[in-house]
């Protein structure tokens, strides 16, 4: 008989009947309609009852364990993993017997505690915005609990990450995104106690990438970073028409201009956040040294050393400047060409307006 208490099926009734005691503290009458709270304490009793026997059950089984192992160590009988067999089911019968007694001790002091409070006990209740919060974000959680005989003088909160707070409305930021319970305690003046708990999805973090090199520029080779503090899937619109799919990417554009970057996150929970980034792509250095050149100001080409006004009224009149092919060299003979300017000046002009370039 004994050894039948151990069994596994035995254990699975004893934890299910702590489990289905916790669930009652957790919602315990306390946190019923008024009306319910009489109904809530006569089955408040007979689990009561039931805690009482099986913990008699237990203190049996650990008096027959205890027998056992004197027993072993006295004859000698049978083999050290025998004997390391009925310790550990004795240790196992010895926490069971703890944690039952614990919470009957605890819902037995909760029995009192609601008689007494009932009907006047206060309703606990929460609410939170905004509706579809953001990792590291702030969320702005509200008690919407309502009085009972006594006003509520005390709030504790738990967010679900192993925070909590006890104000009565409290900021809270998550680090990560996930399903998180959130619960609410309330204690009015006169002791009693409520609670309330929702669940709360947040959401990744707005996504945030950086680009290499910084300056990007059409026919190069780019490098899109995305920064993130979860494990997500990553979804890119490159605004070319293009896509890509992974933390990080790699994109040439053809065409200079300015694309809308749009990047979406997953979580493994399917909960999303995106964001849209206008990105400028330039041309190449060579192309920009001629858009340079191309816009500047008769004021400007005069400060270039000693070109005089009439040089510089015909370097502007004559742009813009076209180039057969790209390069220092293609734009000093375009200069050259058109304005019948000396190498040296031609050179001072691109050196100018396209040091930084080229």
């Amino acid at each position: 008989m004994l050894r039948g208490l151990g069994h596994p099926g035995t254990r699975y009734w004893v934890v299910l009947v702590a489990v289905s005691v916790l669930l009652l503290l957790a919602t315990g009458c306390t946190d019923r309609k008024l009306e319910k709270c009489a109904a809530d304490l006569a089955a408040a009793a007979t689990s009561v009852e039931k805690l009482k026997t099986d913990i008699a059950s237990r203190d049996q089984t650990i008096g027959g364990l205890n027998m056992q192992i004197a027993d072993l160590n006295r004859n000698k009988i049978r083999s050290e993993a025998d004997l390391t067999t009925e310790r550990q089911a004795r240790a196992r019968a010895e926490s069971d017997r703890q944690s039952l007694q614990a919470l009957f001790d605890q819902y037995r002091a909760n029995l009192a505690s609601c008689a007494a409070c009932s009907p006047g006990y206060p309703i606990a209740a929460l609410s939170y915005s905004p509706s579809a919060p953001l990792a590291l974000e702030p969320v702005t959680f509200a008690d919407s609990s309502e009085d009972g005989e006594s006003d509520i003088v005390q709030w504790v909160w738990k967010f679900g990450d192993g925070q909590s707070a006890q104000a009565q409305t409290p900021s809270h930021t998550y680090s990560r995104s996930g399903d998180f319970a959130v619960t609410l305690e309330v204690r009015d003046a006169k002791g009693c106690t409520s609670s309330a708990a929702q669940a709360v999805k947040v959401r990744p973090a707005q996504p945030s990438f950086d680009v290499e090199p910084a300056t990007p520029r059409r026919q190069q080779l780019l490098t899109f970073s995305g920064v993130t503090i979860d494990q997500l899937t990553w979804t890119w619109d490159f605004g070319d028409g293009t896509t890509g799919v992974g933390q990080t990417q790699y994109h040439t554009y053809k065409e200079r201009g300015v694309y809308n970057v749009e990047v979406r996150v997953t979580n493994s929970l399917g909960l999303t956040s995106s964001k849209r980034v206008p990105l400028t792509v330039f041309g190449t250095p060579c192309e920009e040294c001629l858009d340079r050149i191309n816009t500047a100001t008769e004021a400007q080409f005069h400060l270039v050393y000693d070109i005089g006004d009439v040089l510089s009224r015909r370097l502007a009149e004559n742009r813009p400047y076209a180039v057969a092919s790209c390069s220092r060299q293609s734009i000093r003979a375009a200069l050259e060409a058109l304005d019948q300017i000396g190498p040296k000046r031609s050179d001072d002009i691109v050196t100018f307006f396209c040091g930084d370039l080229l």
